[in-house]
């Protein structure tokens, strides 16, 4: 019998703590205080000096060239302590000025939110009138209707109350910030503690809930969920201090906000610049050893820069985030996970695994694939509404001198382990958040995970013995030359009907697999073919695009106006029953396809279906 769903009523609208008219008064204050700091040194290095006493006169002899020694020091601070205090009121009418329109927005948004669970409670006393009852089918089909109008409106106004809170998170983030971008003297520094930023004391009071006397390091051994329960426990301005003072343990931080370590990894990123530039200001004669280190880590630091610079330049109001971040991993190639879309409220996110030859030199391609795919995902007619794509360029990949290690499996298991990490990091930073995977209406997130090349073995052993079953919805392969430990479809753990495959005809690397699902290494010596029958995974077309000498059409699969692309984009939007199925290889076709391209694809194109 036909059912009607009764949506839930959207979360409790967000508080917006704060009062509008005492920050404009403390702003007040702080412009009154700064206004008194400039009188006092104005009397110090002006009447004092001029003149002694009532009577006036000139001050001269010892005495006054040892005062006007001893001014100097001061006439500075209280220059200091008046930049500070105009800033600190600058900063508290900006952050006053913002809590008018969160509050204004929050009121609009919690009357939308009182007349939709209205409506619900109406639909839904409306709904249970027919218990018993045989719904007539028109009735039934406008019943269900509004049901899904209003699971809509339930999911709008969710996202606009999590919006909310990332906009209330970040005018606090921002007004602390601007506090404690000043490091000026004593006495201003008095004033910023009153107001509740004093950052030494924040640094340990947040280190301390790590454990008490922890160090920063010690935040390495915390695992993601206890990372994520402890950056959530942190106040707002501990969350700063901690932001200021060791952004170097949060940029890759699992279990944090992608926010955070992207705020940590900028950081970070600015930082390698202008160390590095600051050697190599110095010479290479200076520290020859050095110099070297400080121009690879320079070159590395300034392609992620640019590539995302441009990114963001080419996606205006689209989230750029620097989501993982080290110059100088595995041995100088370097590590850079970029998203295009925000990684925290996303629905639909799709991680990109890139195969051989890549290092963080190749970001700004990598990149670029993943921002083709954001675009495809985001403009079907049913497309992805809220949507990120991930750039992963966090394993050692074969490249350069290297690249022997593509036919052997080891680099492969090694960044299996290094990406079911990262994604089991994400996903605890997302379910502590409240927006991770789940079931029904607490299902917020529908993760995919792409592997290319060399990166479907990498995404094989990631997911081997169904490690990541919990975490992705849906894995697919690409031009796979093998899928490492997992011999067959079900070995995810996800279901063989949300494994994915997209191999062209006469993509070479594509047809080095194994021609059985046993665990046997084919030619490429990386595993199973996963466009094989007996695999038992959902092969798409992926024909078309441009092709290469030696090895086809093995790096077009992200290619605009291609079939790979197009089911690519579906799938990551959820709707991958909609792919263009293929049919599957045989094992003759695998023997036969490295050499002669034989493949089920090709018999389909010549029977013109």
């Amino acid at each position: 019998m036909a059912t009607v769903t009764i949506p839930s009523p959207p979360p409790e609208t967000v508080k917006v703590e704060g009062d509008p008219g005492a920050a404009e008064a403390m702003a007040a204050r702080l412009t009154s205080a700064a206004s008194a700091t400039e009188g006092q040194q104005d009397f110090a290095t002006g009447s004092a000096v001029s003149g002694v006493g009532d009577g006036g006169g000139t001050w001269s002899g010892l005495g006054a060239s040892a005062y006007r020694g001893a001014i100097a020091p001061f006439a500075s601070e209280t220059s200091t302590a008046y930049t500070g205090l105009t800033r600190g009121a600058k900063a508290m009418r900006a952050y006053g000025d913002a809590l008018v329109d969160l509050k204004r927005t929050r009121q609009d948004l919690d009357e939308r939110r009182g007349s939709l669970a209205q409506a619900i409670s109406v639909f839904a006393d409306e709904v249970r009138s027919w218990e018993g009852k045989d719904i007539p089918a028109e009735t039934l089909a406008v019943l269900q209707s509004r049901s899904s109008d209003l699971q809509r409106e339930v999911q709008t106004v969710t996202d606009e109350n999590q919006r909310l809170a990332s906009a209330t998170e970040s005018n606090e983030r921002s007004f602390v910030s601007a506090l404690g971008s000043y490091t000026g003297v004593a006495a201003s520094g008095a004033t910023m503690a009153a107001s509740g930023y004093d950052p030494s004391t924040l640094v340990r009071s947040g280190l301390d809930k790590v454990g008490r006397g922890a160090h920063p390091e010690d935040i390495d051994d915390l695992s993601p969920e206890q990372r994520a329960q402890w950056w959530a426990a942190l106040n707002p301005a501990e969350q700063e201090a901690a932001m200021q003072e060791f952004p170097e343990y949060l940029g890759n931080g699992q279990g944090l906000p992608a926010s955070v370590r992207n705020d940590a990894n900028l950081q970070n990123l600015d930082r390698d610049i202008a160390q590095s530039d600051a050697v190599i200001a110095g010479g290479a004669l200076a520290d020859p050893r050095r110099y070297v280190d400080a121009e690879k880590t320079l070159r590395n630091a300034r392609s992620v820069k640019s590539t995302i610079t441009t990114t963001q330049e080419d996606r205006p109001g689209v989230p750029i985030q620097l989501y993982g971040y080290d110059a100088n991993a595995f041995g100088g190639d370097g590590k850079a996970i970029v998203s295009i879309g925000d990684l925290d409220t996303a629905r639909d996110v799709a991680w990109n695994v890139p195969g051989m030859t890549t290092d963080i030199s190749s970001i700004e391609a990598n990149v670029g694939s993943a921002g083709t795919l954001h675009d495809q995902a985001s403009r079907l007619p049913n497309g992805s509404t809220s949507l990120a794509s991930v750039a992963w360029i966090g394993y050692d990949a074969p490249s350069g001198a290297d690249m022997g290690a593509v036919a052997a499996p080891g680099a492969a298991r090694d960044g299996g382990n290094l990406l079911a990490a990262d994604i089991q990091g994400f996903t605890a930073a997302r379910d502590q958040a409240g927006l991770g995977q789940g079931s029904g209406a607490s299902d917020h997130l529908n993760l995919s995970l792409i592997g290319h090349s060399y990166g479907t073995p990498t995404v094989g052993w990631a997911g081997d013995d169904g490690r990541l079953s919990a975490d992705v919805d849906t894995v697919t392969l690409l031009g796979s030359p093998g899928t490492g430990g997992v011999t067959d479809a079900e070995e995810f753990g996800i279901g063989a009907e949300n494994v994915y495959v997209g191999s062209a005809a006469n993509d070479f690397v594509g047809h080095l697999g194994s021609p059985n699902s046993v665990n046997a290494f084919g030619m490429s010596g990386l595993g199973s073919d996963p466009a094989t029958t007996a695999y038992g995974a959902e092969r798409f077309r992926a024909e078309g695009g441009d092709t290469t000498a030696l090895i086809g059409n093995h790096n077009s699969y992200y290619q605009e106006g291609t079939e790979s692309l197009k089911n690519l984009g579906k799938i990551v939007a959820g709707h991958g029953d909609d792919i263009s199925h293929e049919n599957r290889r045989s094992p003759l076709d695998v023997l036969e396809g490295a050499v002669t391209q034989q493949d089920p694809a090709v018999e389909s194109r010549e029977d013109g279906k």
